[in-house]
């Protein structure tokens, strides 16, 4: 099933014996596009604590009930990897950690540039929880092509400047006004039944 990273924020942690905490922010790499770490507030149940869940400590998610759900009991997320740990670049001192590791609040609201000038903002990170890897970028075009989203390959994107707050494609206006539009009520069950921007004769 796919679903945006950012549909998630703020779920329950559910442990195998009550809730766990809650799904503060989601850990990304800009480079493998795939989700790192899962960043948990009030962990354990017990306070201010954060810790840190990996894709394979997840063993389902249930968005009726917004849960993210985990093996592990309140007292194993409790005294779980620390998140402080492996922060994203957004909350690194002097230059210490990752410079890959990037966080899903962090990069919604981006300005999207295509190769001919600001295309949009970036409105969410596409993912599933089969592989936890970030297959689409979902792209609010803006008035200049009437508010559509569209989709669009991680392949297609250039390193994201995370100074100017700014996600390049290899992409001009003319292929962005020519994609598919993307309706986040249909939902998608596996890449195939996606048309990308850039794919649109395909």
């Amino acid at each position: 099933m796919f679903f945006k990273l950012s549909d998630m924020l703020n779920f329950a942690i559910g442990a195998n014996d009550g809730t766990a905490g809650r799904l503060e922010d989601i850990y990304f790499d800009d480079v493998l596009w795939n989700v790192r770490h899962f960043a948990v507030a009030d962990a354990g149940g017990i306070g201010t604590q954060e810790a840190s869940l990996e894709p394979k400590d997840v063993t389902g998610i249930d968005f009726d009930s917004r849960t993210l759900t985990t093996g592990w009991s309140k007292q194993e997320v409790a005294e779980g990897p620390d998140i402080s740990a492996d922060l994203p670049v957004s909350k690194q001192s002097g230059g210490q950690g990752d410079p890959h590791l990037r966080s899903v609040k962090e990069i919604l609201g981006y300005a999207v540039m295509s190769t001919d000038g600001e295309a949009g903002k970036v409105i969410g990170l596409v993912s599933s929880d089969d592989d936890w890897k970030v297959h689409f970028v979902a792209v609010d075009t803006g008035e200049w092509n009437n508010n559509r989203t569209v989709l669009v390959a991680p392949g297609l994107i250039k390193p994201v400047d995370f100074d100017k707050q700014e996600v390049h494609l290899e992409l001009d206006h003319a292929r962005l006004k020519a994609s598919p539009d993307y309706d986040a009520s249909a939902p998608i069950l596996k890449d195939e039944d996606v048309k990308l921007a850039g794919q649109e004769h395909v």
